[in-house]
């Protein structure tokens, strides 16, 4: 509600996100935010940040603690 989105509007643009980083099958929301890995944690910041679908934002280290693989994924989102 902080992002000025209703509910409804709010639960579908998570999904959207947490699919976009890879997280929609994985549980995310049973667990806090800082009982995460550090990899979770970097693309839960990445789509809590694309929640509003922002023209621009900046990024400092989008990819630290991820694996090889998440981290192209991550990487290959932020091109587009």
């Amino acid at each position: 509600m902080l992002y000025g989105l209703r509910e409804r509007k709010l639960k579908k643009r998570v999904r959207e996100v947490l699919e976009l980083v890879d997280l929609e099958e994985l549980g995310v929301s049973d667990k806090l935010y800082e009982e995460h890995s550090l990899g979770m944690k970097a693309r839960l910041s990445i789509a809590r940040a694309l929640l509003t679908e922002p023209e621009i934002f900046i990024l400092d280290e989008p990819t630290l603690g991820l694996d090889p693989s998440s981290a192209r994924t991550i990487r290959e989102l932020l091109v587009k």
